[in-house]
């Protein structure tokens, strides 16, 4: 899968710079050779069968091509035949430079579309692998689980500290019967958005639990770093919220539990999940 993307994405950029030039040649050719009426004529029906490929494809694309050959060799035989003056080398360059942007930007297009196919398969796959939240988009259980074991791996390598933070909405079981059901998905995504934006780079935020919405975020850093994100995290929910048409008009707020990796008093991922859950009934 990484080496076909990759050779999608190679694909695309050299077809893109192929397109590139071959439009600075057309621009180049109708300036030097002082064509400007006959290539914007040119360009606009070059423009037209490149929409022609782009919406129907390919082979419709180079039928309409063909038919503009024929057209532009009919043109060329009738100045012939009344003895007009005309640059052989333009028209013989108008002959082959529609065909070849057409078949570059057809080309890239088609990689681009490989590259969406081939996005939207892996994360239809991490969702049913349970890998990855089909609401949120954020890493579930499964994943928090797997990092953990990273993370406290490079802490005892490294020696570099690991906190996780556990965050839940505040009285969610009381604002989940006096809320209707698109407020709710309103409120889960927003506060998704919401923690997902006050983390740094390398902090990774997680989808626990979707039924009582339980999110956490996963840091180096120790408590008194994740206290500082976790406060962040708040305020920009309070924000978030107020921006919101569906949610300014509740009271919303965050609490958070927080706990650092102790590797002689924990064993194993679910010590720590366990015990940010548990200082949540601190937050109050």
């Amino acid at each position: 899968m990484k080496n076909s993307d990759g050779r999608a994405a190679t694909m695309s950029d050299v077809l893109l710079m192929v397109f590139l030039v071959l439009v600075f040649f057309v621009a180049a050719v109708t300036a030097v050779t002082h064509t400007v009426l006959l290539g914007a004529v040119y360009l606009i029906v070059t423009v037209v069968l490149i929409l022609i490929g782009y919406f129907f494809g390919t082979i419709p694309g180079l039928a309409a091509d063909l038919l503009f050959l024929l057209g532009q060799t009919l043109f060329i035989i009738y100045l012939a035949e009344m003895q007009r003056t005309f640059n052989v080398w333009v028209m013989l360059f108008w002959l082959v430079a529609p065909v070849l942007l057409l078949l570059s930007f057809n080309g890239m297009t088609q990689q681009l579309r490989i590259l969406q196919t081939d996005n939207a398969r892996m994360r239809a796959d991490m969702v049913e692998r349970g890998a990855l939240d089909e609401q949120t988009n954020l890493r579930t259980m499964v994943s928090y689980i797997q990092d953990v074991g990273v993370f406290t791996e490079t802490n005892r390598r490294f020696n570099l500290p690991v906190t996780t933070v556990v965050i839940q909405v505040r009285y969610f079981t009381d604002l989940q019967r006096m809320m209707s059901t698109e407020r709710v998905d309103e409120l889960i995504k927003v506060a998704s958005a919401a923690i997902n934006d006050a983390t740094r780079d390398n902090d990774i935020v997680y989808m626990l639990d979707d039924t009582n919405p339980t999110w956490a975020v996963l840091l180096y850093s120790d408590s008194a770093g994740a206290g500082i994100a976790a406060t962040r995290i708040k305020e920009r929910f309070v924000e978030a919220t107020a921006a919101s048409v569906a949610l300014q008009s509740v009271d919303l707020s965050l609490r958070a539990g927080i706990e650092q990796w102790d590797g002689q008093t924990m064993h194993d991922p679910h010590d720590l999940m366990n015990g940010a859950i548990k200082e949540l009934e601190y937050d109050v």
